[in-house]
Formats: C-alpha cells, sequence, structure tokens
C-alpha cells in the first residue's frame, strides 16, 4: 500500500494535484489506516496515471469522468475535433499577426482598408481625407462590426480589378477637391456615383444594432467625424445615405 506521497511520486504528479482529484470527485480517497494515513492500491494508481495522462492530452476535468468509464474514443474524437477547430482558428490569428508584422498599417483597420488607402496616397489622394476616412473605419468596427468584413472584401475586389480602382480613385479625388459652392446637381451626381460602388446595408431594423443608446452613441460620434469635412462634402455623404437607406 502505498502513501500519498509516494503515490504521487510514482504518477509523476504533486501531493497537491491528488488532493484536487479527490476534491473533483475523480479518485476516490481510500480509508484511513490505523495511523490515521490514507492508503493508496496499485488500483487507485493506474486510475491515477490514466487521469495524469488525459489532462497531458488537455481533456478537461469534467470530461474526464466520461472518459475513464465510458466511450473513451468518441470522446477523443470529439475533442479531437474541437482542437482542429482551434488550430484553424489559431492559424487564421496567425496569418493575420504576420500581415500586420509585414507591414505600417494600423493595427484595427482591415489590411485590405489600409492597402486601399495606401494605393490612394500614392495616386494623389490627400492624408487629411484618408485620417478621416480611417476614423470612419474605426467607427463602424465600434457601431456595425458586421459590416466591417463587407468593406474588406469590397477594398478586395478594388484592390484586385485596376478599372475599379480607377472608377473609385477618381470619384475620391472628386469628393477630395469638390467646391464648398458646390450645387445640388454636382452633390447629387458624386452621391450617386458612391452609393452605386457601395455595399447596401442589412436590413436589421435597429440600425447599429445596439439599441437606443447606441443610436445616441452614433449620432455623437457621426458628428464629431463630420467636423473634419467640408460643407459640400457633409452633404454628399448625407445623399450617399439617404441613396443607401432607401435600395
Amino acid at each position: 500500500m502505498l502513501s500519498i506521497g509516494e503515490l504521487a511520486g510514482l504518477a509523476g504528479t504533486t501531493v497537491r494535484a491528488v488532493r484536487h482529484y479527490h476534491a473533483e470527485g475523480l479518485l476516490e480517497e481510500p480509508e484511513r489506516d490505523q495511523w490515521g494515513h490514507r492508503r493508496y492500491s496499485a488500483a487507485d494508481l493506474v486510475r491515477l496515471l490514466r487521469i495524469r495522462r488525459l489532462r497531458e492530452l488537455g481533456l478537461p476535468l469534467d470530461r474526464i469522468p466520461q472518459a475513464l468509464t465510458g466511450d473513451l474514443p468518441g470522446l477523443l474524437d470529439a475533442f479531437d475535433a474541437e482542437l482542429a477547430a482551434q488550430q484553424e482558428e489559431i492559424a487564421e490569428r496567425r496569418r493575420r499577426i504576420a500581415e500586420l508584422k509585414q507591414s505600417t498599417s494600423d493595427l484595427v483597420v482591415p489590411q485590405a482598408v489600409e492597402e486601399a488607402h495606401r494605393r490612394f496616397a500614392e495616386a494623389g489622394v490627400r492624408e487629411a481625407l484618408l485620417a478621416g476616412e480611417r476614423q470612419a473605419v474605426l467607427m463602424m468596427l465600434a457601431l456595425a462590426p458586421e459590416a466591417l468584413g463587407e468593406l474588406e472584401r469590397l477594398c478586395r475586389r478594388v484592390l484586385d480589378d485596376p478599372d475599379a480602382f480607377q472608377v473609385w480613385l477618381e470619384a475620391v479625388l472628386a469628393f477630395q477637391d469638390l467646391d464648398a459652392r458646390a450645387d445640388q446637381a454636382d452633390v447629387d451626381a458624386l452621391a450617386d456615383r458612391f452609393a452605386a460602388m457601395l455595399p447596401r446595408p442589412a436590413a436589421t431594423g435597429t440600425g447599429t444594432g445596439a439599441g437606443t443608446g447606441a443610436g445616441t452613441a452614433a449620432d455623437k460620434l457621426l458628428a464629431d467625424l463630420l467636423r473634419s469635412y467640408t460643407t459640400a462634402q457633409q452633404r454628399v455623404m448625407a445623399a450617399i445615405g439617404e441613396r443607401l437607406a432607401l435600395t
């Protein structure tokens, strides 16, 4: 018969771990001997070795009883599938990290959006306008994160299609150089160009999907963002919003 220290030593674990397994109901506590010490059998050692092996595999404590007494192959298949899904998620995170390490882009703005901004800057779009666009993207991330994926896909399509990029560039340059005295016809024409290229918002029924409080926050953020644009540009943005809301 083994003491708790001898049991732990043979199993390659600690006395504290053995007591924890007792508390979790994974390892039955033996009766005490006449001197008040618990004595463990070979069967206890075998069970502890199995528990330790399952823990080394990463199996959660609450699944170990089933693994010891039930369908171990089936449980391990399910656990393996979970690990495979986690591995895919980790691979995707590492891909994003690698992209960020190779660029000077903003840590929050999606890579495709940042690349589109870089290309626009090379083509003559001023940094002040691009900075405002980055703020708009970050606001979208906070208030309507589901729309950010669609924006990223749009940017990738534009970057992969030279003709589409040129159409976007011409519209952005026209927006940048919009005269403060632009008449309504100019505003409407430019709004039509952007509305034809932008994805339609999903009909959620709640705007941002976060209720009245989020709507109030969105209004405040939008008002703050618009201050960086000229009056004519603000008119174009309002007209774009109206067109997208009606489609």
